[in-house]
């Protein structure tokens, strides 16, 4: 099944940014990637919605994974330095780059187009304070989980994240 994409209005002030990111291309590649990996989504979010259940269920906190204790106890364990080829990756010749929208902002509307069009400008090299070392880099985004939902009625879903809505053609 094919999907339609839709979208909340633009920001105040980000009309021009909102139609380079959301393109009429963006958004059918949106539903092409939501179409291949549907399964894959529903699956992780009945996942997720269960173990929500079963915190609440027993008024518990999430916690580690019982198999990294011995690292959390071991008062020796230290994170190795960031290599220098690391320290600057959007010019390193690195082959892929994570944009995390987790923590690297807060994640209002106005500020996923922005960081959308930063990806953009980028890849495009457009971005006037960087060199575009290696065409083949691929951004890989994060989007922020607290934003992605999946509302089911019927044929409707809402994804992604909570301002771009999935709707079946």
């Amino acid at each position: 099944m094919a999907f339609r994409v839709y979208t909340a209005p633009p920001p105040k002030g980000c009309e021009r940014l909102f139609k380079t990111v959301f393109s009429a291309e963006a958004k059918a590649f949106i539903g092409e990637l939501y179409t291949a990996f549907q399964s894959d989504i529903e699956e992780l979010y009945r996942r997720r919605i269960k173990r929500r259940v079963e915190l609440d269920t027993h008024n518990q906190l999430p916690d580690f994974l019982s198999e990294t204790k011995a690292i959390r106890e071991n008062l020796e364990w230290r994170v190795d330095p960031i290599p220098a080829r690391l320290r600057n990756p959007l010019n390193s010749e690195a082959n892929g780059i994570q944009v995390d929208f987790d923590d690297g902002h807060c994640p209002t509307w106005t500020n996923q187009i922005l960081g959308y069009s930063n990806i953009i400008e980028f890849v495009s090299g457009s971005m006037p304070d960087f060199q575009f070392f290696n065409s083949s880099i691929v951004p890989f985004l994060s989007s922020s989980s607290k934003k992605i939902t999946s509302l089911e009625s019927g044929d409707f879903k809402v994804l992604i994240h909570s301002k771009i809505k999935i709707w079946p053609k």
